[in-house]
């Protein structure tokens, strides 16, 4: 499963649980499983912030203390009136006695509603995310699978509407990972999750990082992306992670070659890369390929389709950059998306252009395609403009 996946993933099961739980179901857990540094937690966090529901994270291969989880112990005691029964803390005993309700004498140790708990009572849906959950000790893993299996720990429940969500690392790779035995692992839904570079190219752009670093992405993900060894049990020889931290440490540059900016440069990337491909982040700054003028600028000139051939060189030929190529084919996806409403002419000319002329892999045209078939603004934009929906369809189909 891409990256990109797990928003729907979890749609789907919160409106399922929702429904189980309304008719007194035990709800269903999902485990997103991949490598570090992907963007799990972040893509639960933002499907969370996105949909305006509740989200709490607790990572526990941090967690020192058992009671961050699960709450600290407390006395309970029994109070019952007519048939029914609670097991209360000293500080409502008061309020159950006005109630009409009587001390057993009973009492017994219970836990303290956590914290967290209390913060997801506030929202409708929620998503307790638990971190780092096949990298945590025993004690803590235990607590976890109580929380799983029966959605409350002793002495206090999960919030009506709130769905538990796992992420883990692989075990078949160089992790410290416990081992979950069968029994385990039947408990929750597991999906394996792959780096989706789609995803963290728009991340990049969302939060306007400089269009060198997105273009270095572009043109050198399948090297900084590869499997150590070209072996996928080693794991990347990068991260998303790694490189994000890298370009936001050098946010503020905007020229690459001087000799103070070149020090920084290379400083930070050592400091969080292999040398080898800090070396590549700056030569590739140096390069040609940071002066590629936005789709806009192409638009300017007199012919954009001979503007593109300029720029990245003939199909097939010495010349041809596939490094611009990709370039110039992951800006135009996010110009189309952004402009199919105002500038729809030029919008479908470019898909056109693209589908008919060998400029760049068949998979990266079918990205395209894909992308612009899923946009609301496009699909809006052909219901109202009516006169080309066969021609429109037509191209994206036959891609599809």
């Amino acid at each position: 499963m891409l990256l990109s996946k797990i928003t729907e993933k979890i749609d789907e099961f919160v409106k399922v649980n929702k429904i189980l739980e309304d008719n007194n179901k035990l709800k269903n857990t999902l485990c997103f499983t991949g490598d570090h540094g992907i963007g799990k937690t972040s893509v639960i966090y933002d499907y969370c912030k996105n949909k305006n529901i509740g989200f709490e994270k607790i990572s526990l291969s941090n967690l020192d203390d058992l009671g961050e989880l699960s709450g600290l112990p407390c006395t309970e005691y029994e109070m019952i009136f007519e048939d029914t029964s609670y097991w209360i803390t000293s500080k409502v005993i008061d309020e159950f006695i006005k109630m009409g309700y009587k001390p057993t004498g009973e009492s017994r140790t219970g836990y303290c509603e956590p914290a967290w708990v209390s913060r997801l009572r506030d929202y409708e849906i929620s998503i307790l995310l638990l971190d780092d959950f096949s990298r945590c000790q025993n004690r803590f893993m235990n607590a976890a699978m109580d929380i799983i299996n029966h959605g409350h720990y002793m002495g206090w429940e999960l919030p009506k509407g709130c769905t538990v969500v796992l992420s883990a690392n692989p075990e078949d790779k160089d992790y410290q990972v416990s081992y979950l035995d069968d029994a385990q692992k039947t408990r929750f839904f597991n999906f394996n999750v792959e780096f989706d570079l789609e995803y963290y190219l728009d991340f990049l752009r969302n939060e306007n990082f400089p269009e060198a670093f997105i273009d270095f992405t572009i043109s050198n993900a399948t090297e900084i992306f590869s499997y150590k060894a070209g072996d996928r049990k080693n794991g990347l020889l990068s991260t998303p992670r790694q490189w994000t931290k890298l370009f936001s440490s050098l946010y503020d540059l905007r020229e690459y070659t001087s000799k103070s900016a070149t020090n920084r440069i290379l400083e930070n990337a050592s400091a969080i890369l292999d040398s080898s491909l800090a070396s590549q982040f700056l030569t590739v700054l140096q390069t040609d390929i940071i002066n590629i003028p936005s789709i806009e600028d192409i638009f300017k000139t007199k012919d954009y389709k001979k503007e593109i051939v300029k720029i990245i060189g003939e199909f097939g030929t010495s010349s041809y950059r596939i490094d611009k190529a990709n370039i110039i084919c992951s800006r135009s996806i996010k110009f189309m998306v952004d402009n199919i409403d105002n500038r729809y002419d030029d919008c479908i000319g470019l898909l056109e252009y693209f589908r008919d002329n060998k400029i760049v892999s068949e998979d990266k045209v079918y990205n395209m395609h894909h992308k612009l078939y899923k946009s609301p603004s496009f699909i809006k934009t052909i219901t109202t403009v009516g006169r080309d929906i066969d021609n429109i369809l037509q191209i994206l189909l036959k891609n599809e």
